[in-house]
């Protein structure tokens, strides 16, 4: 299992290349990744962490994505797309600039078989 954070409405100016004078704009960019995370001796994957999000990140366009994969073949078994904008924007009313990031998420106890 693995957990990524992401974060979308991301932008680039090139400056070179085919490509120079254009903005180039992308979504699910990995701002972290955790994993992969080993599996216990009941076939359980764990994982407990505080994750600190990006000085430069903006909460609102961020989420986390968690995938088992299968070891040997590599294909992805199961994915959780977990979006934290909408939580996080509804505690940050109170100020435009502080976001309370601070939640727990339960996504889920993996066996593998």
């Amino acid at each position: 299992m693995d957990v990524t954070l992401y974060e979308n409405q991301l932008s680039s100016k090139v400056t070179a290349g085919e490509n120079s004078g254009h903005t180039l704009k992308q979504d699910f960019v990995v701002r972290r990744w955790l994993g992969p995370l080993d599996v216990d001796a009941q076939r359980i994957a764990r994982l407990q962490e505080t994750i600190s999000l990006p000085r430069d990140g903006k909460p609102p366009a961020m989420g986390l994505v968690v995938f088992v994969q299968n070891p040997n073949s590599g294909d992805v078994l199961q994915a959780l797309v977990l979006p934290l904008g909408r939580s996080i924007q509804d505690r940050s009313r109170s100020s435009q600039r502080r976001y309370d990031t601070t939640s727990t998420v339960d996504l889920c106890t993996c066996t593998s078989t």
